[in-house]
Protein backbone atom coordinates (compact mmCIF):
# COMPACT_ATOMS: atom_id res chain seq x y z
CA UNK A 1 0.00 0.00 0.00
CA UNK A 2 1.01 3.65 -0.78
CA UNK A 3 0.44 6.95 0.44
CA UNK A 4 -1.75 9.37 -1.93
CA UNK A 5 -0.57 12.15 -3.36
CA UNK A 6 -2.98 14.07 -0.93
CA UNK A 7 -1.58 12.20 2.06
CA UNK A 8 2.16 12.17 0.85
CA UNK A 9 1.74 16.07 0.87
CA UNK A 10 0.40 16.96 3.99
CA UNK A 11 2.83 14.68 5.62
CA UNK A 12 5.15 16.27 4.35
CA UNK A 13 4.00 19.58 5.18
CA UNK A 14 3.77 18.97 8.35
CA UNK A 15 7.31 17.32 8.69
CA UNK A 16 8.43 20.88 7.94
CA UNK A 17 6.23 23.12 9.46
CA UNK A 18 5.05 21.40 12.87
CA UNK A 19 7.58 21.95 15.79
CA UNK A 20 7.17 18.85 17.50
CA UNK A 21 10.21 16.86 18.36
CA UNK A 22 10.84 13.28 16.91
CA UNK A 23 7.87 14.11 14.53
CA UNK A 24 9.65 14.70 10.73
CA UNK A 25 11.88 11.04 11.62
CA UNK A 26 8.99 9.14 12.32
CA UNK A 27 6.88 10.70 9.04
CA UNK A 28 10.02 9.96 6.68
CA UNK A 29 10.15 6.33 8.38
CA UNK A 30 5.68 5.76 8.71
CA UNK A 31 4.06 3.70 6.17
CA UNK A 32 0.46 3.47 5.19
CA UNK A 33 -1.42 -0.26 6.29
CA UNK A 34 -4.82 0.66 6.00
CA UNK A 35 -7.40 2.86 4.44
CA UNK A 36 -10.95 3.62 5.37
CA UNK A 37 -12.81 6.50 2.88
CA UNK A 38 -16.16 7.60 4.88
CA UNK A 39 -16.61 9.75 1.96
CA UNK A 40 -15.99 13.29 3.63
CA UNK A 41 -13.00 12.65 4.52
CA UNK A 42 -10.44 9.48 5.42
CA UNK A 43 -8.79 7.64 7.79
CA UNK A 44 -5.04 6.28 7.04
CA UNK A 45 -3.43 3.86 9.44
CA UNK A 46 0.29 4.03 10.04
CA UNK A 47 3.40 1.92 11.02
CA UNK A 48 6.76 3.38 12.60
CA UNK A 49 9.33 1.38 12.75
CA UNK A 50 9.67 1.02 16.83
CA UNK A 51 13.48 1.66 16.79
CA UNK A 52 12.51 5.65 15.93
CA UNK A 53 12.48 7.98 18.58
CA UNK A 54 9.07 8.61 20.49
CA UNK A 55 7.20 11.79 20.80
CA UNK A 56 6.49 13.50 23.67
CA UNK A 57 2.77 12.66 24.49
CA UNK A 58 0.80 16.34 25.53
CA UNK A 59 -1.09 15.44 28.92
CA UNK A 60 -4.38 16.24 27.20
CA UNK A 61 -3.70 14.06 24.08
CA UNK A 62 -5.25 15.81 21.57
CA UNK A 63 -4.00 15.25 18.16
CA UNK A 64 -1.39 17.44 16.29
CA UNK A 65 -2.50 19.70 13.54
CA UNK A 66 -1.61 19.80 9.62
CA UNK A 67 -1.84 22.10 7.42
CA UNK A 68 -5.79 23.19 6.13
CA UNK A 69 -6.22 21.76 2.24
CA UNK A 70 -7.52 24.21 -0.89
CA UNK A 71 -7.69 24.93 -4.38
CA UNK A 72 -8.98 21.79 -5.38
CA UNK A 73 -12.73 20.74 -6.51
CA UNK A 74 -12.10 17.17 -5.07
CA UNK A 75 -12.40 18.47 -1.99
CA UNK A 76 -15.70 20.85 -1.14
CA UNK A 77 -15.20 23.50 0.49
CA UNK A 78 -11.65 22.67 1.48
CA UNK A 79 -10.21 20.70 4.21
CA UNK A 80 -8.05 19.77 6.91
CA UNK A 81 -6.08 17.52 8.93
CA UNK A 82 -5.01 16.15 11.91
CA UNK A 83 -2.19 13.06 13.37
CA UNK A 84 -2.99 11.35 15.91
CA UNK A 85 -0.65 8.87 18.40
CA UNK A 86 -1.06 6.58 20.11
CA UNK A 87 -0.01 5.73 23.90
CA UNK A 88 3.38 5.32 23.17
CA UNK A 89 4.32 8.42 21.25
CA UNK A 90 4.11 6.72 17.78
CA UNK A 91 1.99 8.28 15.17
CA UNK A 92 -0.59 5.61 13.88
CA UNK A 93 -3.15 7.79 12.00
CA UNK A 94 -3.82 10.70 9.50
CA UNK A 95 -6.90 12.07 9.23
CA UNK A 96 -8.29 14.05 6.40
CA UNK A 97 -11.91 15.63 6.18
CA UNK A 98 -13.79 18.04 3.98
CA UNK A 99 -15.36 20.83 5.27
CA UNK A 100 -18.32 20.32 3.01
CA UNK A 101 -19.76 16.76 1.88
CA UNK A 102 -17.52 15.91 -0.66
CA UNK A 103 -14.26 14.14 -0.42
CA UNK A 104 -11.73 12.50 -3.74
CA UNK A 105 -8.69 10.37 -1.99
CA UNK A 106 -7.34 11.23 -5.65
CA UNK A 107 -7.77 14.80 -5.28
CA UNK A 108 -5.04 17.35 -7.04
CA UNK A 109 -4.13 20.60 -7.14
CA UNK A 110 -4.54 21.48 -4.15
CA UNK A 111 -2.72 23.80 -1.96
CA UNK A 112 -1.67 23.89 2.04
CA UNK A 113 -1.55 26.34 3.91
CA UNK A 114 -1.12 26.81 8.13
CA UNK A 115 -4.58 27.76 9.36
CA UNK A 116 -5.90 31.56 10.22
CA UNK A 117 -8.92 33.18 11.35
CA UNK A 118 -10.80 34.59 8.79
CA UNK A 119 -10.33 38.03 8.72
CA UNK A 120 -6.72 37.49 10.02
CA UNK A 121 -3.40 38.21 8.00
CA UNK A 122 -1.64 34.94 6.96
CA UNK A 123 1.90 36.23 8.30
CA UNK A 124 0.09 36.85 11.59
CA UNK A 125 0.95 40.51 10.20
CA UNK A 126 -2.25 43.35 10.75
CA UNK A 127 -5.51 42.01 9.27
CA UNK A 128 -7.50 43.62 6.25
CA UNK A 129 -9.38 46.10 6.82
CA UNK A 130 -13.02 45.48 6.27
CA UNK A 131 -15.46 47.83 4.69
CA UNK A 132 -15.32 51.43 4.36
CA UNK A 133 -12.39 52.26 6.81
CA UNK A 134 -13.00 56.37 5.54
CA UNK A 135 -9.66 56.36 4.43
CA UNK A 136 -9.30 57.52 1.10
CA UNK A 137 -6.35 57.02 -1.36
CA UNK A 138 -4.11 59.48 -3.23
CA UNK A 139 -3.18 63.21 -1.54
CA UNK A 140 -5.19 64.75 0.14
CA UNK A 141 -8.16 67.20 -1.66
CA UNK A 142 -6.78 71.07 -1.38
CA UNK A 143 -9.79 73.03 0.02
Amino acid sequence: MEFTALERAVLDWMASHVNVANLAEQIAACRPTARDLTGVGSYTKLSVPPDKPRIDRPRNRSPIGGPWIDGTEGIHLGGSSLLFLDETGYIRKLELVANGDHFDECATGFVLHAYTEPGSSPNGGPAPLCGNSGVSEGPPSES
